[in-house]
């Protein structure tokens, strides 16, 4: 097999680093790194929860709560558990 000009074969190219890391370690600074806020399970409502309840779209949902966020009735406090982590929003009083 001939190598092309400008490439490495396999392990020795300069992108791959050998990294000898404990996998919890790893979990534990990805998890930290990606940390957006508070999980809140039962506290406060979502844009899910608007639609259901008032009979929203999606779009109107979200530009309500834009809305009355920029209007500092109703603020972000955090997520729900679980992948894609719904946003949770409060009123404020």
């Amino acid at each position: 097999m001939e190598l092309h000009p400008g490439r490495f074969p396999g392990n020795e190219s300069p992108c791959r680093i050998p990294v000898n890391v404990d996998l919890s370690d790893l979990d534990a600074l990805l998890a930290s790194t990606t940390y957006h806020g508070p999980i809140i399970e039962t506290e406060g409502f979502t844009l899910f929860d608007l639609m259901e309840q008032r009979g929203m779209t999606r779009t109107t949902a979200q530009r309500v709560v834009s809305d009355l966020c920029r209007a500092g009735k109703v603020k972000h406090i955090g997520y729900r558990p679980g992948k894609g982590g719904t946003k949770v929003f409060q009123v404020v009083k």
